[in-house]
């Protein structure tokens, strides 16, 4: 909603105003009375109340330019406050499509795996890939986990257990960058997708053994609210 600029209307009440004053007295002492004084005493009179009047209204502008001033500088900082703000959120959001590339190019890089661990992807209709271990990893269904722990039991192969160790560090460096976008002003609807799209691989990660620092903001949806 635009602001309604009073400034002009100040002025015209001071300037009016101080015509009033001055004339008032003007015509009660002068012309309103016995004529203009020809008392230089008189004269002197009028001028000094004349001055401490216009003084009085002087005093007034320059409290309203001072105002006036005051708002424009606000208005100047909010609006560099903004523009810094919008540039940093840009750079993050950059940053989280660059990281999310690197691991999309990792997770759906075919494995090398065993064939049992092989036929078990097959039956659950998942890729033979990091993506498809986490579909396979987080399914619904009893029967699949219980087969993919006993397989895991056995062992990690060691491709996938190079992969999952270097998934770690970036599901970090992820989930930091989301937040701090969160933080200067982006949107809170960036984050929930990211972390619906990465959550199982995140998941998956810390179930095969890997250390992840930024498990709770995987495992578990927060509320971050937005800055005011």
């Amino acid at each position: 909603m635009k602001r309604l600029d009073l400034t002009p209307l100040w002025f015209a009440v001071a300037l009016i105003a101080a015509i009033l004053s001055v004339g008032l007295y003007f015509y009660w002492f002068g012309l309103g009375a016995k004529g203009l004084s020809n008392s230089t005493e008189d004269w002197a009179r009028f001028g000094q109340y004349t001055g401490g009047v216009l003084g009085i209204f002087a005093f007034i502008g320059v409290l309203v330019t001072v105002n006036l001033q005051r708002r424009q500088l606000d208005q100047v900082s909010n609006q560099l406050k903004l523009a810094m703000n919008r540039g940093t959120v840009d750079e993050l959001m950059q940053l989280c499509r660059v990281i999310a590339a690197n691991i999309d190019e990792v997770i759906d890089q075919p494995l090398i795996l065993s064939a049992s661990l092989s036929e078990l992807l097959n039956l659950a209709h998942c890729a033979g890939n990091l993506r498809g271990v986490a579909q396979m990893v987080m399914s619904v269904d009893p029967s699949v986990r219980t087969s993919v722990d006993r397989e895991f039991k056995k062992g990690v192969p060691p491709q996938m257990q190079e992969r999952i160790d270097w998934l770690g560090p970036e599901l970090d460096q992820l989930a930091a960058c989301l937040q701090d976008l969160v933080i200067w002003g982006g949107s809170v609807v960036i984050m929930s997708f990211y972390r619906q799209r990465y959550g199982s691989i995140a998941n998956t990660v810390l179930r095969l053994g890997t250390t992840c620092k930024t498990e709770d903001f995987w495992s578990a949806p927060k509320v971050f609210a937005e800055p005011v």
